[in-house]
Parts: structure tokens; sequence; C-alpha cells
């Protein structure tokens, strides 16, 4: 069977693939939370604990990093918070992407604000080396905020993938 492309090039066989720009050289084990993290740092991120790591087969390789993350916020009328995708440690020169998320001034005492954060990012490491990919959590208001794992579903979690450059 030969697969078509639009710029006019096909492949024949299975060792084609991985010889285009664009294409999946590599995808990672799902890295799950197996537990809630939760935290009320307001101004600071913490480590939830969710990572995952890849070794790019080279320099010019890209990774996408894909993670679903799904959150709760407790607190009286504001429980807002923010999720982030670090490379490395968790900490703002290290942030790649973020999302906030949950209510401000909205229901009463002991209100809970439920959501789900989707991250696709390309990232672009320019390295060989062995690459950590984090999530770090927010509070925004010092409510309680937390990211929802579990030990039998995965509600939470990331992988990654290799692209060729």
């Amino acid at each position: 069977m030969t697969i078509h492309f639009v710029d006019g090039s096909s492949i024949d066989s299975a060792s084609g693939l991985g010889s285009n720009a664009g294409d999946i050289l590599q995808t990672t084990s799902i890295s799950t939370l197996t537990s809630d993290h939760s935290t009320s740092s307001n101004g600071s991120y913490s480590d939830t604990g969710l990572s995952a790591s890849i070794t790019p087969s080279a320099t010019s390789s890209k990774v996408i990093v894909i993670a679903v993350l799904d959150f709760e916020g407790i607190g009286d009328r504001d429980r807002r918070l923010m999720t982030s995708i670090h490379r490395g440690n968790v900490q703002s020169s290290t942030q790649l992407a973020r999302a906030n998320g949950g209510q401000y001034r909205t229901g009463g005492d002991n209100s809970i604000s439920h959501g789900t954060h989707t991250f696709w990012y390309l990232d672009s490491p320019s390295t060989t080396s062995s690459t950590t990919y984090k999530v770090g959590l927010m509070s925004l208001d010092g409510s309680t905020v937390k990211l929802l794992g579990s030990s039998s579903t995965n509600r939470t979690y990331m992988y990654l993938q290799e692209v060729k450059g």
C-alpha cells in the first residue's frame, strides 16, 4: 500500500517513515497523576509531581507536550487557579504555557469550581539530552485549588511526542 501526501511525495513501505519533517519519531508512555495535588499558595507555582521525560534523537527535533489537567477550586466566592507546563523545574522562568480557570465573585461558602485544561504545546528544546516536562499549579487568590488524580482512571495525565524537524 502506498501513502500519498499533499506535496506529491509518497511512502511505499514503513522504511520511509521518520524521514520527513513533521513525522512522529517517538511517543512516551502516559504519565498520570495518581492522587490529588492541592495548594493554596498565591503567587508561586507548586510542582504537582506530574512529569514526563523524552530524549530527542536530533537537536532539530521538536517535542509536542500533550497534557490534560482535571482541576477543582474550593472556597467562597473566589476560587481561581493557574495551571502551567514547564521544561525542567517548575518556576516562572521555565514556563512554556499556562491557562487560568475557576470562578471569581460567584457562589457562596464552600463552593467548588470544576474544569479541565488541555495543552498541546510544540517545544524546540534543541538538545539530544533527556528533557523533562512538568506541570505546575498556582492559586490566584489564596483559595485551595487542586489537580484531580486517580489510581483507577486517567483524570490528569501527560505524554510527549518527538517530531522530526
